[in-house]
């Protein structure tokens, strides 16, 4: 049965086909193109002013010299907060330094290679844009700042962004002879933009691609469309709930069916689409007007969803999946009537919950399945719309075989299937350089059988054929490929190494050399691969010999009637450069550490993406081991020292500046966690982001310190370095993560809104050392410290610190001649340090147990066991608050103790680390001649009970083998593994968990 929608959205017959039709003049759309005169948008095509005046500037392709991926209007009128326009508009605004509320309509225009792009803004802007002033022509000013060209008259400013500043220059005139009407105007030449813009005003944001085949959209929809448009209500990078959309689709003479249509929209609209009404309105047929209630899709959340492993196996006889808890927690009560099976896109009678009153480890559902079906097991929250998938098995992937001929262009699709199969489930889609296209496949089949083939005609080199399942789908639940053939050239990898670049052939079929090609910057290679080796076999690595940094390789394929490239390589320099942060001068430290020389001309120090002021060509010619150079930097700044080539570019080394400069501590008692700099340089707080995410709900607070709520996480941004396990996202030490239930929690209150977190912009306007915010944050909670950064291309959200409410793994056990853990003791700025006073004082023959949160918290809410019993020394009897790197003493346990560190504040305390003290012993492997079996020997060290002794050959036992034997092992006892083949390694284990020794076998 299918899912009913959650509630009517549409309803009666406000959208139905009768009251769509006769809205829009059918031929409107098929008008003879105007002239670039001086017409008024707003009258020829019934625009708002605000539309008209902003499309009146974005010329023409044709104009330009650039082909338009995309153009959007983004209607931001209604909105006064920079942080809630959509990103063009918000772009925008920071390069013009205009406020949002001057703000009424922005378009902009983004070429297909993404370095061009002309934006152009409408509003109350009085302000005079940055930068050189170029020329200035009939009250227009085109100005230059050495990035973006600006083009500026009361009421319209545009800028353009590119990399070569005489584009910029021609493309900003292009901008203002075409808002006076002296050039071609894009709405005005193209065949449908101007149709598009009409018919979706109202609409916040509209979306038109004039190409749709070169759209980057890979649906099979665009095979049939010459151009398409779509007007949103919500942003599609915003959608949070449900939201009306409107299509308008311009065909080639063809008819794309509903399922094709609607695959378009919901991959344009980014959500799911829950009701659709479509109209063919022309004509001739070829333009399609759609109307769509689109639904945000669920959001992925495997923190939320019942921690459980499961596992499928297809019985092809019986014709059933057997889905299998194979470890983890049992699910019972509301998480397993949460729990949904899905089969070919219905939800199956016998839902999990009807099935068993609990889910537990090695329990088993069969399910029954047609030789070509697909299965999906998902926890799934209707109310907060978040789901997580354990099982998504399209069946049978081995049904399929395919046969390639690359001189006829013909891909055989072979069924191999035991069972008889139904056609009408098989599709196959055909990706190509011109498109999507549906070949006829199996259609004729009734039904298919063993050994029956389908061939797709015209598949050249790149293509890419899919077999798909065709059911309906699962809503939210993306949907892989039963099988896939990627038409490749042959295998073949450029890499420099020892300063050489070789050439590694990884095809498993051998072909003549002859059949490649190499070329250094576009000539002839000295070396080509047929002067090495008449035959290329998998393996092969083939020396070209010294190649100059800065070259472009290329190894091309003959064989095809087009020269194929294989591979290209920029030749770039290696080397290791350190980039490291002095807080106490607030300067980075530049030093090349090892590698190629290079020449300092090459080599770029960037701060938040903009040049330093001190670059090595300032000190040095070249740029080699031992040359170091110095910058000021700002705390939580992005440095990067990068190689710059013609084509290409390589970073060397970079670091964000005072990353561990937040420190955190939670009173779990009063739910309160306190944010503190800690820096030694004053610091701006404008970009610092704090987000909150758990059991509390989701909230983020950036720059000026409003907020965006809602279920769905942070706002806006790519997080580029993070890590739920690592306090500062740069991998340096374990860190503590909450999950689970609130045991203990303080601060809940049913139905109470959660409290917005507050902004370090908010309370100071600058940061000095002592500086923190207080928020509010439950047991389970997650928070976030990271820099947002905005250029006008990009955006970058760098986490400079995770802080968990409910630490998770935060203890370690170390001897202390192990000495102080890179990373977890601080000194606010990151450098070394240690809040245990004496770490190089410690006793190195015994165990310490060491605090590694990145939140300080109350020492009385651990305790140590040692085997389950509390141990002499506990966290509270050492500190009174705990501290990254802070060691409690455990004395000398013996082989076989068990050591824990629990949280106590929960009802049931909480395990926050675990070690048991191995045995220290080596092993010998060795052939059994007799059988062919692996002898794995004691050969020194420990005596070792045998039954908490095991051994695991990857590859070969499917986990860890008991040792076979009883009592101690001792020197010379041994054991005897089944391993047909040679295997690579062995591993010796201890509680299935330590690793004890391993070997590798020849």
């Amino acid at each position: 049965m299918n899912r009913p929608s959650r509630r009517s959205f549409l309803g009666g017959s406000a959208l139905t086909l009768a009251a769509l039709t006769g809205t829009l003049d059918p031929d409107r759309h098929l008008r003879p193109s105007a002239s670039a005169g001086v017409a008024d948008l707003a009258d020829e095509y019934d625009l708002p002013s605000a539309l008209a005046d902003a499309l009146e500037a974005i010329p023409a392709e044709s104009a330009v010299e650039m082909s338009y991926r995309l153009v959007v209007a983004e209607d931001v009128s209604a909105i006064d907060e920079a942080e809630n326009l959509p990103h063009q508009a918000r772009v925008a605004g920071r390069e013009l330094g205009v406020e949002a509320a001057d703000l009424e309509m922005v378009a902009t225009a983004i070429a297909h290679d993404y370095r061009r792009r002309l934006t152009v803004a409408v509003g109350s802007m009085d302000r005079e844009a940055d930068g050189e002033t170029i020329e200035t022509a009939e009250g227009w000013r085109l100005a230059d700042d050495g990035e973006t060209t600006v083009a500026s008259v009361e009421g319209r400013t545009a800028f353009v962004a590119g990399e070569d500043a005489e584009e910029r220059h021609a493309d900003a005139r292009a901008v203002a002879g075409a808002a006076r009407g002296e050039v071609d105007r894009l709405v005005e030449a193209d065949d449908h933009a101007g149709a598009a813009f009409e018919r979706l005003v109202g609409f916040s944001t509209v979306l038109f691609v004039p190409d749709a085949a070169d759209s980057g959209f890979r649906t099979p929809a665009i095979g049939s469309l010459e151009a398409f448009a779509g007007g949103f209500e919500v942003h599609p990078a915003n959608l949070e709930d449900r939201s009306e959309a409107e299509y308008v689709l311009f065909t080639d003479g063809s008819e794309p069916d509903e399922e094709t249509v609607r695959s378009l929209i919901e991959e344009v609209g980014a959500g799911i689409v829950r009701e659709t009404a479509i109209d063919r309105e022309s004509s001739d047929g070829d333009l399609v007007h759609v109307r769509a209630v689109l639904e945000a899709p669920p959001e992925y959340d495997r923190e939320a969803a019942p921690e459980v492993r499961v596992q499928s196996s297809l019985d092809r006889d019986e014709g059933t999946l057997a889905i299998e808890h194979v470890g983890g927690e049992a699910v019972e009560g509301e998480a397993l009537s949460e729990l949904e099976l899905w089969v070919d896109g219905e939800l199956v009678d016998a839902q999990p919950g009807d099935r068993v009153e609990t889910f537990e480890p090695g329990d088993a559902m069969d399910v029954a399945v047609d030789p070509l079906s697909r299965v999906i097991l998902r926890w799934f929250d209707e109310d907060g719309n978040r789901q997580y998938v354990y099982v998504n098995e399209a069946i049978d992937e081995e049904a399929f075989k395919f046969a390639y001929d690359l001189e006829e262009g013909a891909l055989e699709v072979t069924y191999v299937g035991e069972r008889d199969a139904d056609p009408d489930r098989v599709e196959l889609v055909h990706r190509g350089s011109d498109g999507v296209r549906l070949p006829d496949g199996f259609e004729g089949s009734t039904p298919i059988t063993t050994g029956e083939t389908a061939t797709v005609e015209d598949v050249a080199v790149d293509d890419v054929v899919t077999v798909d399942i065709d059911v309906p789908e699962v809503p939210g639940v993306s949907e892989r490929p039963l099988r896939r053939f990627h038409v490749t050239p042959p295998r073949l990898h450029l890499h420099r190494r020892e300063g050489s670049v070789a050439a590694v052939y990884h095809d498993e079929r051998d072909r003549p050399a002859a059949e490649f090609r190499t070329l250094v910057d576009g000539e002839p290679a000295d070396v080509q691969l047929e002067d090495r080796t008449e035959t290329l076999s998998e393996g092969d690595a083939i020396d070209l010999g010294e190649i100059p940094i800065g070259s472009t390789v290329v190894v091309e394929w003959l064989k095809p009637e087009e020269p194929v490239t294989v591979d290209e390589h920029h030749v770039t320099p290696e080397a290791f450069v350190d980039v490291e942060y002095d807080a106490e001068s607030g300067t980075v430290r530049v030093e090349h550490r090892d590698g190629d020389v290079m020449d300092a001309e090459n080599v770029e120090l960037r701060i938040d993406e903009e040049l330093a002021e001190t670059q090595p060509s300032d000190e040095h010619d070249e740029f080699g081991p031992g040359d170091v150079v110095t910058a000021e930097a700002t705390p939580f700044a992005t440095v990067e020292a990068v190689w710059v080539g013609e084509e290409a570019e390589r970073g060397l080394g970079g670091t964000t500046t005072a990353r561990n400069a937040i420190e955190a501590t939670y009173d779990p008692g009063t739910g309160e966690m306190e944010l503190t700099y800690v820096g030694e340089q004053p610091a701006d707080p404008a970009g610092l982001e704090v987000s909150i995410d758990g059991p509390s709900g989701s909230r983020t607070v950036v720059e000026t310190g409003t907020s965006a709520s809602g279920s769905g996480g942070s706002s806006g941004g790519t997080e580029s370095s993070s890590g739920e396990e690592n306090g500062d996202g740069g991998g340096e030490s374990g860190e503590e993560n909450g999950d689970g239930g609130s045991g203990g929690d303080a601060n809940e209150s049913e139905g109470d809104e959660p409290a917005e977190p507050p902004s370090f912009a908010e309370e100071y306007e600058e940061l000095t050392e002592g500086d923190s915010i207080v928020l509010e944050a439950e047991i389970g909670d997650r928070v976030r410290v990271s820099v947002r950064h905005e250029t006008a291309n990009t955006v970058s959200v760098r986490s400079i610190g995770h802080f968990p409410t409910r630490p998770r793994h935060a203890f370690t056990f170390r001897r202390g001649s192990e000495g102080p853990i890179p990373g977890v003791n601080r000194s606010g700025d990151g450098a070394e340090s240690s809040s245990d006073p004496t770490p190089d004082s410690r006793n190195p023959d015994e165990l310490y147990a060491v605090y590694v949160g990145r939140v300080d918290r109350d020492a009385s809410e651990f305790r140590l066991l040692v085997d389950d019993e509390p141990a002499e020394d506990q966290p509270a009897d050492e500190h009174d608050m705990l501290e990254g790197g802070d060691a409690i003493p455990v004395g000398k346990p013996e082989v076989g103790t068990t050591l824990r560190a629990e949280w106590t504040v929960p009802d049931e305390p909480v395990g926050v680390g675990a070690e048991t003290i191995a045995p220290e012993a080596s092993f010998e492997v060795e052939r059994d001649g007799d059988d062919g079996g692996l002898v794995v020997r004691h050969a020194g060290g420990h005596p070792i009970d045998a039954e908490r002794l095991s051994v695991h050959v990857p590859g070969h036992t499917e986990g860890p083998i008991p040792w076979n034997g009883e009592g101690t092992v001792r020197e010379g006892d041994s054991t005897t593994i089944d391993a047909e083949d040679s295997p690579g390694e062995v591993i010796v284990l201890f509680d299935e968990r330590e690793v004890l020794d391993h070997a590798t076998i020849e």
